[in-house]
């Protein structure tokens, strides 16, 4: 079965459409913060045996 670009494109535009009539997440689901949960910033890295990554604001 060969799909041209046309029927391709047409397909692919319905599919959009049809999803933006999708409801988003009601608002009582959406998590609720009292403050900013990253107001310390945030650290990552790849400890060590001879070091770790210490970061702080």
């Amino acid at each position: 079965m060969s799909t041209s670009r046309r029927s391709f494109v047409g397909q692919l535009s319905a599919f959009a459409l049809a999803l933006a009539g999708v409801p988003r997440l009601p608002e009582w689901r959406r998590p609720r913060f009292a403050a900013n949960p990253f107001s310390l910033g945030v650290g990552s890295g790849d400890p060590l045996a001879d070091g770790i990554v210490l970061w702080t604001l």
